[in-house]
């Protein structure tokens, strides 16, 4: 199976800032070229704006405060460490601010691989497989009309939200440039606390932390750790009776055996727990990722890639 991939991409961001002056940022900035006196109900100025490298943004400023916001993607998908912080910067000198002034509120991780054929079964393992150590599910989102399944699958834990679609169906029935059979993973950061508590850090993250060497591979890891965390489903015996089936199910997320241990006897709970025990035990090993030796040799050596 011939994958492409050639760089973790920051590919959505949301960031925020405060210019002191907004009458003359507004005459002054690249990225307020071409604005037209437009705003929102909220009084606040709304522009839409593309980079020097293709970004393609929407920014907002409330004239009161000089509070800006600004929400977009970046050009590309898989694109090298270069030429991110090259994007980075584009943005930077667009708003005409130094890119340590630019907070980022959130950034979409990602990946796209091409497949030899549409993701159709795997979305499938992942609508029954789980995320993390809490074993957290996936969700199937609302497809776009005329698909046959769901495309895209989505799971939540701990301010991120991890995401995997049939990125070459969607942009089919989307009538979107032809991508071939194509599958992506996402991991969005939904705070920029989240961010910064991947290197660590109390506080939250800028665009200059984002072209930072260290913060780089760091978010690079992540992602590989993120693709390792997909607990793909087991074959399930189907000589097991519907309630060891269920208990096998349920028992499988930690918050159940702390949801009924307080109304359960403790033999019960004991005796249900080592039952627990013995199905797992008994149970053919997880289903392999078809994609997941590849991918995680491309993940690797791009941690590696960002000197």
């Amino acid at each position: 199976m011939r994958l492409l991939l050639a760089a973790i991409v920051f590919h959505a961001l949301l960031c925020s800032t405060v210019v002191p002056d907004v009458p003359q940022w507004v005459a002054t900035a690249p990225a307020c070229v071409g604005y037209n006196g437009e705003s929102d109900s909220s009084g606040r100025i709304v522009h839409s704006f593309t980079t020097s490298t293709g970004g393609t943004f929407k920014m907002r400023c409330d004239p009161a405060t000089g509070k800006v916001t600004i929400r977009g993607k970046l050009a590309g998908e898989n694109t090298s460490y270069d030429q991110d912080v090259a994007a980075l910067n584009a943005l930077a000198e667009a708003l005409a601010l130094p890119l340590a002034s630019i907070k980022v509120n959130t950034v979409e991780t990602g990946r796209s691989s091409a497949t030899k054929e549409a993701p159709t079964a795997f979305l499938a393992q992942i609508a029954r497989a789980t995320y993390g150590h809490l074993q957290r599910p996936f969700y199937a989102t609302e497809p776009p009309r005329k698909a046959k399944a769901p495309l895209q699958y989505v799971a939540h834990s701990n301010e991120v939200r991890v995401k995997i679609y049939d990125r070459g169906t969607f942009a089919a029935l989307r009538s979107r440039p032809d991508v071939g059979n194509c599958l992506r993973f996402e991991l969005h950061y939904l705070t920029s606390r989240r961010i910064g508590a991947v290197m660590g850090w109390n506080g939250g993250v800028t665009l200059a932390s984002l072209i930072d060497v260290d913060v780089y591979k760091a978010l690079a890891q992540k992602l590989l750790d993120s693709w390792k965390s997909i607990h793909l489903p087991v074959a399930m015996n189907s000589e097991l009776t519907y309630k060891d089936l269920a208990l096998l199910k349920a028992g499988q997320d930690p918050a159940y055996w702390v949801a009924i241990k307080p109304g359960t006897a403790p033999a019960t709970y004991k005796r249900l727990r080592v039952r627990f025990a013995e199905l797992q035990r008994d149970q053919p090993a997880a289903t392999a990722n078809p994609y997941g030796q590849q991918m995680e040799g491309l993940l690797t050596a791009l941690r590696e890639s960002a000197k």
